[in-house]
């Protein structure tokens, strides 16, 4: 992730697991939601912190909250999809529209 800036925002859980379907993941400092609202329309959500970088090969870094809501619609293409929310970061709110890969 990227503030206005262009700071990249860094948020790394290394002994978290993906949850289960249906399931949240929980874990010191992140929140993790992925949920199949019906065929083909899923949404995530997520409220962590991250470390902004000044420099992102440098390991340390200003720790700021992010968030995710978001959510996405199948195309015909199975691998493409329509992704439209918000992602939040420290006081930012930055609106999502268009389009997604997923795997």
């Amino acid at each position: 992730m990227y503030r206005e800036h262009g700071n990249p925002i860094a948020v790394i859980e290394r002994d978290a697991r993906a949850p289960e379907p249906g399931k949240a993941l929980r874990a010191e400092g992140l929140w993790l939601s992925v949920t199949e609202e019906s065929a083909g329309h899923w949404s995530v959500s997520m409220e962590a912190f991250g470390l902004e970088l000044d420099d992102p090969d440098d390991a340390f870094g200003v720790p700021v909250p992010v968030g995710l809501d978001l959510e996405w619609e199948d195309d015909p293409d199975p691998s493409s999809c329509r992704v439209t929310g918000e992602v939040l970061v420290a006081d930012a709110v930055i609106s999502v529209d268009g389009r997604g890969a997923r795997s």
